[in-house]
């Protein structure tokens, strides 16, 4: 059981029984394999600020190191290896889905947060999921003038229902921004996160996606 996500997938999806359940929700599917995998991982992060795992475990007080003497004097890599990692890299980055890199993100807020904010930023995110399949045409449209690689082919199982975020990258969803706080949560009447709140949460999203590279698009505020 993930933490908070039933409750969650209740306050946004009770009414119109999407998914069919909590645990069909492609989200969930995700960070359970995300679960399934850190722990098989000894984790050594110190967390100090109340964060918790998506279980609901208490987050580690300590910090533990480990250090580790190489054997062997580590490979020296010229310019050109360099760049070839890094542009395979982010080509891997950029043919990951919305939704296992909504879900990365999930997982990283779930070890930050107490469990209160983390139930709040859950919600947002399954609301901005919503936003970018509802706005997927516009988004699609507006691709025909980006660049094409930033948009590499992403292979998805057979099957794959056809929504925005279970086929494509996040290169977009910055661009949503606006969209979605001044017209989707308002059009959904969404009362609980208020628009401040909805401004904050944007920013910090995009920001991330900014600097884990799973777009170019960095935003700014206009004062």
């Amino acid at each position: 059981m993930i933490y908070g996500f039933a409750e969650a997938y209740d306050s946004i999806y009770k009414e119109i029984k999407k998914y069919g359940g909590y645990d069909q929700h492609p989200l969930f599917k995700t960070l359970h394999t995300i679960h399934l995998k850190n722990v098989k991982e000894i984790n050594y992060e110190a967390e100090h600020t109340g964060g918790f795992n998506i279980e609901g475990k208490a987050a580690k007080n300590e910090t533990e190191m480990i250090h580790v003497t190489p054997t062997t004097e580590p490979a020296v890599e010229t310019a050109a290896e360099v760049k070839k990692s890094e542009d395979d890299d982010l080509i891997q980055k950029r043919q990951r889905t919305c939704d296992e890199i909504f879900a990365e993100y999930l997982d990283f807020v779930s070890r930050k947060v107490k469990k209160e904010y983390y139930m709040r930023v859950m919600k947002f995110v399954f609301l901005l999921r919503e936003c970018v399949n509802t706005y997927s045409d516009k988004l699609k449209e507006a691709r025909k003038s980006l660049p094409a690689d930033l948009f590499p082919e992403i292979k998805v199982p057979q099957g794959t229902a056809d929504e925005y975020c279970l086929t494509n990258n996040a290169e977009q969803v910055p661009d949503l921004s606006n969209d979605f706080i001044m017209n989707y949560l308002t059009e959904k009447e969404i009362t609980d996160i208020s628009t401040p709140n909805a401004i904050d949460l944007t920013q910090n999203v995009c920001h991330w996606l900014f600097i884990n590279s799973y777009t170019c698009s960095k935003l700014s505020l206009i004062q």
